[in-house]
């Protein structure tokens, strides 16, 4: 792993390869070089709040809301329809994700918080846990549980 300044990995060496990343002036994360040869990308407006990101799921644009633009709204598409709503209250509580027909048929996502404000548990409407979370005393995730059987540790 090599570092550029204080905290930056700017190359992650792999069995499959090297992972290259690039960072502006500000020190936000612009584009990842994939050993694969495929590629993020991610854009920043003037106040370096994310409001783009181009990757092999393809592009996302990122709406605010609020006076200080600090509330995530929504996530839309090249055709700027609207893909993720995201309901926020003193933090993430809710998000509907659409599906082939819209948001209006997607399904909802609740968000469970630990003493320390990180997500450990993701439900549905019905309050079934679909993923779960599991981090260190520094907030450091350790494990992901997916409903989808894609486990990451």
């Amino acid at each position: 792993m090599t570092n550029k300044g204080a905290r930056n990995t700017i190359a992650k060496q792999a069995p499959a390869g090297t992972t290259y990343y690039q960072y502006d002036h500000e020190n936000l994360m612009t584009r990842i070089d994939f050993a694969d040869d495929s590629h993020n990308y991610f854009a920043y407006n003037a106040d370096s709040k994310w409001v783009e990101k181009r990757d092999s799921e393809g592009y996302a644009r990122f709406i605010y809301q609020g006076p200080d633009m600090l509330k995530l709204l929504q996530e839309q598409n090249e055709s700027e329809e609207a893909v993720v709503q995201y309901t926020i209250g003193n933090s993430l509580e809710a998000m509907r994700r659409a599906n082939g027909g819209g948001l209006s048929g997607g399904a909802s996502c609740f968000y469970r918080f630990d003493a320390l404000g990180s997500t450990f548990e993701l439900t549905d409407i019905a309050e079934i846990i679909g993923d779960t979370y599991l981090y260190n005393a520094c907030s450091r995730e350790l494990a992901a549980r997916f409903r989808l059987g894609r486990d990451v540790t």
